[in-house]
């Protein structure tokens, strides 16, 4: 038979296939940070902003937003070009519930964007879609601009 000849290379084929699939999905995640003194630092020395992400593990809203936006090779590369992205999680530490204290967090998922200094200059309550997260995210950067 013809195919005989190739038994040996299909399994080398189909491991590479996969290899190429699953590449680019495991290199499109946004890099979050749990610590917001080195996030701010970080956003300082490199001129952005903090995306900071509040929320909690029971939150399906939440788990969409990694799983559906954050997830976009797109959206990856805005927030690294942009931001310093940080989750907060205020079931998780009294820091974090500090952190929801101070900026009246009331649902989840909030998405608050600051400045190096803390202070915040936009916000975003509840899911969005990519593309309005994307709006949302530019407008960010936007209002941060004129507000040097």
């Amino acid at each position: 038979m013809q195919f005989d000849r190739f038994k040996h290379v299909l399994p080398i084929l189909a491991t590479a296939l996969v290899a190429v699939v699953a590449l680019p999905a495991a290199r499109a995640e946004v890099k979050f940070t749990s610590d917001t003194k080195a996030a701010l630092s970080q956003a300082a020395k490199g001129g952005k902003l903090v995306m900071v992400d509040v929320y909690t593990d029971w939150c399906g809203w939440c788990k969409k937003l990694d799983k559906d936006v954050y997830a976009r090779p797109d959206v990856t590369e805005a927030v690294k070009k942009n931001f310093v992205a940080l989750k907060v999680n205020p079931e998780k530490s009294k820091a974090d519930a500090d952190f929801v204290k101070k900026y009246g967090v009331r649902g989840f998922p909030t998405i608050i964007f600051l400045d190096s200094k803390g202070k915040e200059v936009h916000r975003i309550v509840g899911y969005r879609e990519y593309a309005d997260f994307m709006k949302e995210m530019n407008t960010a950067v936007t209002k941060s601009k004129a507000k040097s």
